[in-house]
């Protein structure tokens, strides 16, 4: 009985630092902006 309670903290533990480092890295990165007009120049030539 103690190996599942311990495999459901273990569980509970890896989901709480799963939404925590989403929490903190939204909004974190940004592409960056990609120049389409360059693309088809290139293209053309």
């Amino acid at each position: 009985m103690e190996r599942v309670t311990l495999i459901i903290m273990v569980g509970v533990m890896i989901a709480l630092i799963a939404v925590v480092f989403a929490v903190l890295g939204k909004g974190e990165y940004k592409p960056p902006p990609q120049d389409e007009g360059y693309v088809a120049q290139e293209a053309w030539l």
